[in-house]
């Protein structure tokens, strides 16, 4: 019954339906302690203590938003000013 609502919400270009039945119907108490959450680590493990889980969190933000690697923002000027 619910996969036919949402698949006629779809034929009908209703995404923003279709996105809110489906958090609907998957939603789980964020408040009970008995769900757990998952990640994998850099060696493809699944980490489930949330220790573990913050933890490797931290590791991916902070290699996601260092400098390293990235081009510097006078490098990105200059490239602009070419065109």
């Amino acid at each position: 019954m619910e996969c036919e609502e949402l698949e006629e919400m779809d034929k009908r270009g209703r995404s923003d339906l279709v996105y809110a039945k489906v958090k609907k119907i998957t939603r789980t108490d964020t408040k009970s302690t008995s769900s757990t959450t998952g990640i994998k680590d850099l060696n493809g493990n699944l980490l489930t203590e949330p220790v573990e889980v913050r933890e490797r969190w931290k590791s991916y933000v902070e290699d996601l938003y260092s400098a390293q690697d990235k081009p510097l923002l006078m490098s990105l000027a200059s490239r602009t000013k070419r065109k």
